[in-house]
């Protein structure tokens, strides 16, 4: 074993994180007494079935529209990243379809930091204004 192996480090690699993902994913709360920040949609769930608040309601109306619309653009944008990569990849020295997927992958990259800090952002304005009307 005087070479180094790529194929070795890369199996090794994958076999490591074979084993460890699991044990991440199925990870126990650590902190059970501390409380996990929520977006207020849990509340307003809750409210929804005890007759406090209508099936109907604007705001439960809303709240459902914006996570859908912001859900599915994540999608598509991750959808654009993946196309993007296998344009790059598969452009076997075609200088014209690596500057096709790098600018793909460029674009695909700052719609999604943009869907992410909308989310943020709206998560944000959502617990302020639950705060307000409490």
């Amino acid at each position: 074993m005087d070479k180094f192996n790529p194929k070795l480090v890369i199996c090794l690699f994958g076999i490591f994180l074979f084993f460890l993902v699991p044990f991440v994913s199925f990870a126990d709360d650590v902190m059970p007494d501390k409380q996990t920040p929520t977006s207020g949609l849990e509340e307003i769930q809750k409210n929804v079935g005890s007759g406090l608040m209508p099936d109907n309601d604007p705001v439960l109306v809303i709240v459902r529209v914006v996570n859908y619309v912001l859900t599915f653009i994540g999608v598509i944008f991750l959808m654009m990243t993946i196309y993007g990569g296998f344009m790059w990849m598969t452009a076997a020295g075609n200088e014209e379809k690596v500057k096709k997927g790098k600018g793909l992958l460029q674009t695909a990259v700052i719609g999604l930091v943009i869907v992410i800090l909308a989310r943020v952002f709206y998560i944000f304005i959502q617990d302020r204004v639950k705060d307000f009307t409490q």
